[in-house]
């Protein structure tokens, strides 16, 4: 049941966070669309990983329902989109932090262009879809008495020694978390120390003042996004951590299975919280899904009108508000 409604509000969420993005022009700021990019990867989580959860859930075990052809395909490809997500997100927040050093420490220097994010964006996808790739060697089908079960086999990459096993870990640790979380946190540090720094404006009502409140605003919803997310999943990393250098060996299989389950479901509603953050922090989106919500719900003449109020809403000057880990791709319960 609990992942029935994770899936729904993680879906719904982040439709509509990219749904109002592709929208509204007030939505297009640099931060704004590397959130949308956070959505469309975390997309991919209801689709491809509560799916294999329900299952674990249901059989306890990672019995695979679909055999052939096709079920080795969706065994190898469901983990792979599922952390390709988790990279996405990771790599999306370092440069959501960049965007917020350059507008507030560099104002002048310009910070992440348009053109510059298009080739962004893609680089974050691919270098995602390249660092998990080895999952189309590793994850495969056995079976196990009268059931199929999708594991993963490390000893298909060579891995066959716990030593190779934790370099393995090192590795895709350093990526996803080892690099990425002190570059953040760097770069929110000299962020608030700036912020510190400057002066308060003496009108609150000029120009300056407006642009400060704004870069305020949009600091405080991505520095929450990106402390949410990267916190969501520091349990499973401390978990596979551990587990990977035996220090909970002496934990029962069944009670070791219970704690990756979850640490994992944590990791996993990460997807569902961006949604309900830009509620809070951001009229644009909530003046979007509120007329949405509106027009779902009254008949023509309300319809009509609603349409005409959004048109002179968007006929005014706008103004741009400038603004998530299976750390080590460990998705098997094994």
């Amino acid at each position: 049941m609990v992942y029935c409604i994770l899936f729904v509000v993680s879906f719904t969420g982040n439709l509509l966070i990219v749904w109002a993005t592709s929208r509204d022009i007030r939505l297009r700021s640099t931060t704004n669309i590397l959130i949308a990019n956070m959505a469309v990867s975390d997309l991919l989580i209801p689709l491809f990983s509560v799916p294999k959860r329900m299952l674990y859930i249901t059989y306890y075990d990672n019995i695979w329902l679909i055999d052939g052809d096709f079920g080795l395909a969706l065994c190898k490809l469901a983990p792979y989109l599922q952390d390709v997500s988790l990279g996405v997100s990771i790599y999306s927040c370092v440069f959501i932090a960049l965007d917020r050093f350059y507008a507030v420490v560099h104002p002048l220097r310009g910070g992440l262009s348009r053109r510059k994010l298009k080739y962004i964006i893609v680089g974050i996808w691919m270098f995602s879809l390249a660092m998990f790739s080895t999952y189309f060697f590793t994850f495969t089908l056995v079976k196990t008495g009268d059931s199929t079960k999708c594991i993963m086999d490390f000893t298909r990459i060579g891995v066959t020694t716990i030593l190779h096993l934790r370099i393995y870990h090192f590795v895709m640790f350093a990526l996803n978390v080892g690099i990425p979380l002190p570059i953040i946190s760097f770069l929110y540090l000299r962020i608030v120390l700036k912020l510190r720094r400057t002066a308060v404006p003496g009108q609150a009502g000029n120009t300056s003042s407006v642009r400060e409140r704004q870069n305020k605003n949009a600091l405080k919803m991505s520095a929450v996004i990106v402390s949410l997310f990267f916190l969501s999943f520091v349990p499973i990393v401390i978990v596979i951590s551990l587990s990977i250098f035996g220090k909970l060996d002496s934990l029962s299989p069944a009670a070791g299975k219970d704690l990756l389950f979850s640490v994992a479901f944590i990791g996993e509603s990460s997807c569902c919280f961006n949604f309900f953050i830009y509620l809070v922090f951001t009229k644009v989106y909530r003046q979007n899904f509120k007329n949405l919500l509106s027009k779902c719900t009254c008949a023509n003449p309300c319809s009509e009108r609603i349409r005409t109020t959004s048109f002179a809403l968007e006929s005014v000057a706008p103004v741009t508000e400038q603004g998530q880990v299976n750390v080590i791709g460990i998705t098997d319960l094994n």
